[in-house]
């Protein structure tokens, strides 16, 4: 994963494959190194070993070294790829070979341990949602922080962030004039420094998106339940109000997609 990439586990896992491959005689000749799941299909870096190996003529000698099935794959998708190339794959850490010479039950028990590895990352997915959405019941919002607010690490709840609180509130302020349309809105803000979670101007479906956002003013919505928010809010419900009716109103400003009208 991307947060063993950053650590050491990457490091340890080339050094083992190192070691096994000047133990067994195996010359290296293309590492692939995987900064996702094993329990995603599609993977770049696994796509592109399999093409490698597809590219070049497989051998008797031709090997794949891993340290362990579930760095390789969590997935009977990719296990069944894999099994179509007919390559020795060498498990370093499990001191196993399986390959096209493999009896049937070796390759029972590859199965076998790619389908606990996928039931691993499933019931930790499955625990991970369970506990979200208890967290939700208990009236704290249970995943990333939304613009106007950050995680906190001491707490494990949403706070404030001083900067963009502020610009939330402005957002709300300007638009309950009802003398701005979406798009003109966010060429306002734009032209006053305001931006987007990652530094980009506000579009006006994001604006829709953020005004419409009951978090702001204590409530939120998780798995299509509404729950009262312990977190501070950044505005008041008079306000949120407010700017709903503008939104709702027939008379507030129209964005014209490719022409203004001098006189409107």
């Amino acid at each position: 994963s991307k947060e063993q990439a950053e650590g050491y586990s990457t490091d340890a896992q080339v050094r083992l494959i190192e070691e096994y491959a000047q133990k067994h005689n195996f010359k290296i000749i293309k590492r692939f190194i995987e900064v996702q799941s094993a329990g995603k299909e599609g993977r770049v870096e696994f796509n592109a070993m399999v093409n490698f190996l597809k590219q070049h003529k497989i051998t008797d000698t031709t090997a794949i070294l891993v340290e362990k099935t579930d760095r390789l794959t969590r997935n009977l998708k990719d296990n069944i790829t894999l099994d179509e190339l007919r390559c020795d794959i060498h498990l370093c850490k499990e001191n196993a070979i399986i390959g096209p010479n493999s009896t049937s039950s070796e390759k029972l028990m590859q199965n076998i341990r790619v389908s606990m590895s996928r039931f691993y990352i499933d019931n930790l997915s499955e625990e991970a949602r369970k506990g979200m959405l208890e967290k939700a019941r208990q009236g704290h919002w249970p995943s990333c922080a939304p613009y106007g607010y950050l995680n906190s690490r001491k707490t494990r709840q949403i706070e404030p962030e001083p900067v963009a609180a502020n610009h939330i509130r402005k957002i709300f302020e300007l638009f309950a004039t009802g003398n701005y349309s979406l798009r003109s809105l966010a060429d306002h803000i734009h032209l006053e420094g305001i931006k987007a979670k990652r530094g980009n101007k506000f579009s006006a479906p994001a604006l829709m998106r953020l005004l419409n956002n009951t978090i702001y003013y204590g409530e939120f919505k998780w798995k299509g339940v509404i729950y009262q928010g312990h977190h501070e809010p950044l505005i008041s419900k008079e306000l949120f109000d407010t700017v709903q009716s503008v939104l709702n109103s027939s008379h507030r400003p129209k964005m014209y997609k490719k022409h203004y009208y001098a006189f409107s």
